[in-house]
């Protein structure tokens, strides 16, 4: 088996990431995040749901990786905040992945852009119907 296939996967080897996991969205963050539990860059990880899937997995990756750092959210104006302070941190260095519903992805990109990240620099990954 080969892969990961598709536009969801990590950009380059050096940029920081941050991924946004919104409710269900946390699925393709999880397969961000075993792809990049070996590695030496940073990734910043905001969680926001009212019931973590793969909590217990995913704190152990940042258990045995002290570059990947995670904050679990609940509510709107948590999620803003926590990724607001990220591109106010990293700017266009980082790579923005946003996995959830169409609805709070438009949302979101529309604000890190406001807050001047490029188009180039946000991949994403709507959950339809949600």
């Amino acid at each position: 088996m080969r892969g990961p296939f598709g536009w969801f996967t990590k950009q380059d080897e050096t940029s920081p990431m941050v991924l946004l996991a919104l409710g269900v969205g946390v699925t393709p963050i999880r397969a961000l995040l075993n792809e990049t539990k070996d590695m030496t860059k940073q990734v910043n990880v905001v969680y926001a749901s009212n019931y973590y899937l793969f909590k217990k997995e995913i704190d152990q990756i940042v258990e045995n990786n002290n570059q990947i750092h995670i904050s679990y959210v609940e509510t709107i104006e948590e999620t803003e905040k926590a990724y607001t302070a990220l591109a106010m941190q990293y700017k266009n260095t980082a790579y923005y992945y946003i996995s959830g519903n169409k609805a709070s992805i438009d949302a979101i990109s529309k604000k890190l852009k406001n807050l001047g990240i490029k188009k180039s620099r946000l991949i994403f990954d709507p959950f339809l119907g949600y």
